[in-house]
Order: C-alpha cells, then sequence, then structure tokens
C-alpha cells in the first residue's frame, strides 16, 4: 500500500479499509449536510415545493360537491326532525353511549341579572333521578359511596400486605 503509515502509526490492510469507508461515509454524509443546508437540492428537477396540485376542478365537479354538501344538510335536518331535538356532545353528534332523560325535560332562556342570557333545565332533576336508579348509567362512585356512609381504607406506603411475598433474584 502507498501509505504504509500514517502519524507514526503502522495499519494493517483491514484497518486501511476501514479507515478508507470511514472517510467516505464522513464524505457523504458532508455532502448531504451541504445540500439540506444550503438548499441546492431545490435546483434538482422536481425538488421543489408543491406549487400547484393536480388541479382546481372545473365548474361541474363544483357544483357536483356543492349538491352534496346540500343533500348531507338537508339529511341532517331531517335526522333531526325525526327524533326531535336531540341536543350534541361537543362535535360528535349524538352520544354514543345512549340516553336517559325526562320526558318534560326542555331548555329555556331567561335573563340572569350578573351573567346575561342563561339556559335553564327544568325537569332536569326528574333526569337526575332516572339516571341514579338507572343500572348502566355511569355515576359518580365516590359521591355514592359517601351517601351510603361506605369509606375505602386509605393506602399507605410499603403496607405489609402489598409487599411482595418472594424475593426478588
Amino acid at each position: 500500500m502507498v501509505f504504509s503509515s500514517l502519524f507514526g502509526n503502522d495499519f494493517t490492510s483491514n484497518q486501511w479499509l476501514m479507515i478508507w469507508l470511514d472517510i467516505a461515509m464522513l464524505t457523504a454524509v458532508g455532502t448531504c449536510l451541504f445540500c439540506w443546508m444550503t438548499e441546492v437540492y431545490r435546483l434538482l428537477p422536481k425538488w421543489g415545493a408543491v406549487r400547484k396540485f393536480d388541479s382546481d376542478g372545473s365548474e361541474a365537479h363544483r357544483a357536483r360537491e356543492a349538491l352534496i354538501a346540500k343533500e348531507y344538510t338537508h339529511h341532517q335536518a331531517a335526522q333531526q326532525q325525526q327524533h326531535g331535538s336531540a341536543g350534541t356532545v361537543g362535535t360528535i353528534g349524538a352520544p354514543t353511549w345512549g340516553r336517559i332523560e325526562s320526558a318534560d325535560l326542555r331548555e329555556v332562556s331567561m335573563q340572569h341579572p350578573v351573567y346575561g342570557t342563561v339556559k335553564t333545565r327544568p325537569g332536569f332533576n326528574q333526569t337526575q333521578k332516572l339516571r341514579k336508579e338507572s343500572e348502566w348509567w355511569g355515576k359518580d362512585e365516590l359521591h355514592f359511596m359517601k351517601e351510603k356512609r361506605m369509606h375505602i381504607p386509605e393506602m399507605h406506603i410499603n403496607e405489609p400486605r402489598l409487599a411482595m411475598q418472594n424475593e426478588i433474584v
């Protein structure tokens, strides 16, 4: 080999191979970093930013989309009339977990002296009673445990009954 020693060190042929591979790898990484930092790659064809998408569509395409949107809103309004004025939960629409409400539940707008126009729900206490008596409706367990004068024993760190029975090896 031409360079049998470098800085006073003697290397075997396998070590020289690894040195040249390291130099080639560092050169490739350096070239990639240079192209990325200077954005030279944008000069290559089709490597620039997307300036225009496939198409803007035609007037017929726009009309079809408007018709679909109109049919959808008509369908939603008909469905809401069919099911009554069912309330929504956030943006997901009708609750997926079901509904328990009293028959006379309604919203009434009124003027509050501090908060301005507010909505109240007369008959909500009957809804609460129905939900309390239901078997499947989610409940605040801590509230009902306190109501029945039940309590959970407090947990303490390093309780002997929770300690491991066997040693960990």
